[in-house]
């Protein structure tokens, strides 16, 4: 048995919502591989869970299943900036993150994080804000 078919076995299955999100990037999208899974997702809530995290970032939410995991894993009042380059993606991203009841904790910005990343997470004095927990998944180039 390989190491990431043990990991399967002894890990609790994704839920019936990210199932959803996963099946819908499987019929709308070329690329459905380019979600993070239900180990991948699980280790995401789990250390942002660990790290008690209230500020988060995501560079590339694709269809949302990554941006669900880390917002479920937030400490109480937290909020993640998630980020996403293109545009087709948001009302899916949204409707994800509705349906898993974190919505309220995302701040969903579209367009190009290199370009958003500081504006949106420096105050008025150019002085970045405090980050708990950041993700990086985006095209990096």
């Amino acid at each position: 048995m390989t190491l990431p078919e043990y990991i399967e076995n002894h890990t609790t299955p994704a839920d019936p919502v990210l199932n959803a999100v996963e099946r819908w990037a499987h019929l709308h999208t070329a690329q459905p591989q380019m979600i993070c899974g239900p180990v991948e997702g699980t280790l995401l809530t789990i250390l942002t869970r660990s790290t008690d995290a209230k500020t988060a970032v995501e560079i590339g939410s694709f269809v949302g299943y990554s941006t669900i995991c880390i917002a479920r894993g937030l400490s109480s009042g937290g909020r993640l900036h998630a980020f996403e380059i293109h545009e087709e993606f948001e009302a899916p991203i949204r409707r994800h993150l509705e349906m898993a009841g974190v919505g309220e904790r995302v701040v969903l910005h579209i367009g190009d994080a290199k370009q958003l990343l500081e504006k949106t997470m420096c105050g008025m004095d150019a002085t970045p804000a405090e980050v708990d927990f950041a993700f990086i998944d985006a095209e990096k180039i």
